[in-house]
């Protein structure tokens, strides 16, 4: 699957990541093209998008379902928008990383630890 990957992005996008991300209009578009690679499901393409809006800003503000449910949880918005302005642009990745923790998170109250 990593062949077979490595070369879908070399055939289709130059072996360039950035291209892919210019060659589709929406966030949605870069979700889709990403599951294309071997390997990749949603869940994949969900974590990517979340990690890369910090260095691509016009992914972002991208808080998937996951996401969201972490920030229900802990009585945050549930506005993307609303979210991103809680830190600064680069640290969006982190924020959505910390909220997945915290959906993922079993205990009564994720924040008594």
């Amino acid at each position: 699957m990593l062949g077979d990957g490595a070369q879908l992005l070399l055939d289709d996008y130059s072996g360039d990541l950035r291209k892919l991300r210019d060659a589709a209009e929406t966030t949605r578009q870069v979700s889709n093209r990403l599951q294309q690679f071997p390997g990749i499901g949603p869940t994949g393409a969900a974590i990517f998008l979340r990690e890369v809006q910090g260095i691509w800003p016009d992914i972002g503000p991208y808080f998937d379902k996951k996401a969201m449910q972490g920030a229900q949880k802990v009585d945050l918005p549930t506005d993307a928008g609303e979210l991103a302005e809680l830190v600064d642009v680069q640290d969006l990745p982190r924020l959505a990383a910390g909220l997945v923790r915290i959906a993922l998170d079993k205990s009564e109250d994720p924040l008594d630890q």
